[in-house]
């Protein structure tokens, strides 16, 4: 398991330990690219290491609502990126989550226990968590229809990157999609669905602690995409 995290923010490092702690020390840090402070250094880089283009780095909705877009892309390809450099770890599945996530007990051990279903689902992507304060999405995502096999749904268009799990063949197949030029969330939850065969996993086990949309700035841990 890994956390994206961003040390400046002493909130999110203090969540990320806590977190951590409640998962028995099995989150790995992962240091979030800074693109707040360091905007030119990050889109060189990015559009050098073929992350993303120069057209997704000065697209006019990066330029209004603020450069974290560029850091939150780059948080996830770099991190993929190291877990396949280190031969995946020797593992087959891999849980990300982003610093603002709150996890409750029991959460390893049970989505460990679901990992066979997953495998038998052949899914590649499975999204650990949905904003059900929105109860248009909450219907949406959670419609009959969508149910594939208890708690799990076929993933629907949706936002956010707050959490999720995904195998090798995500990872690859993520990667050889680059460069990616729309925000993360968009192409993880929305393009790429059907090609990750991505599935909704619903529990009580985990949500959020930052600000899901651009209004939300008064949530404990803020938003780092919306500056």
């Amino acid at each position: 398991m890994f956390m994206i995290v961003f040390s400046k923010s002493e909130k999110r490092v203090n969540n990320y330990n806590i977190m951590n702690e409640k998962c028995n020390n099995l989150i790995e840090k992962f240091e979030a690219v800074d693109s707040i402070n360091h905007f030119d250094e990050v889109a060189q880089k990015c559009t050098k290491d073929g992350v993303c283009d120069w057209s997704f780095i000065n697209s006019p909705n990066n330029q209004s609502t603020g450069p974290g877009k560029v850091g939150c892309l780059a948080s996830h390809i770099y991190l993929l990126k190291q877990i396949k450099e280190n031969n995946y770890y020797n593992c087959d599945w891999f849980v990300i989550f982003e610093d603002d996530v709150t996890i409750f007990d029991n959460f390893v051990e049970t989505l460990k226990s679901k990992i066979p279903t997953f495998e038998k689902l052949n899914t590649n992507f499975v999204k650990l968590f949905t904003d059900t304060k929105d109860e248009n999405n909450k219907k949406r995502q959670l419609w009959h229809k969508r149910i594939i096999e208890k708690n799990i749904y076929k993933m629907r268009p949706q936002f956010h990157t707050l959490a999720a799990m995904i195998n090798r063949k995500g990872i690859e197949y993520i990667l050889s999609q680059l460069p990616i030029n729309v925000n993360i969330d968009l192409w993880f939850t929305q393009e790429h669905i059907d090609n990750l065969n991505a599935v909704y996993w619903h529990s009580n086990l985990i949500t959020n602690g930052g600000a899901l949309n651009y209004k939300g700035k008064n949530w404990n841990l803020g938003s780092l995409i919306c500056t």
